[in-house]
């Protein structure tokens, strides 16, 4: 970002030097991160996650029978879906999976969903 001090008194030109140099090391870490994205189709019926990874289902029949497994740390994944319109819907999580709200989820035919995984807990809404 590198900021110009000269009209500035010492004081405020220490203090701008120095939020300068955290905004850098910020820039830094955020683009040292990314993200991969990723899909997948009616024939996937266990996912494994990677961290950092999208997951966006692409099919045409809708999610009704997945597994989601995940390493079980360092994990931080996103799984977007649409279930099946009709007939029961089995979404599975490894043995240990905590859920933010209810738990385990309830999954109906023709929703929408997105889940985020962190670490063993899962974060899921339907999306509207």
């Amino acid at each position: 970002m590198a900021v110009t001090v000269s009209n500035y008194k010492e004081s405020e030109k220490n203090f701008l030097l120095a939020v300068d140099k955290v905004l850098a090391g910020i820039e830094n870490k955020l683009s040292s991160l990314s993200v991969t994205e990723k899909t997948f189709d009616d024939s996937i019926r266990t996912l494994t996650l990677e961290n950092n990874t999208v997951y966006v289902y692409v099919g045409k029949n809708g999610v009704s029978d997945l597994t989601i497994n995940y390493p079980s740390e360092n994990i931080l994944a996103t799984v977007l879906f649409s279930t099946a319109n009709s007939g029961n819907i089995k979404i599975s999580f490894k043995a240990g999976t905590k859920f933010v709200g209810s738990a385990p989820y309830e999954f109906f035919p023709g929703e929408d969903w997105e889940l985020n995984i962190h670490n063993g807990v899962v974060v899921g809404s339907t999306i509207v």
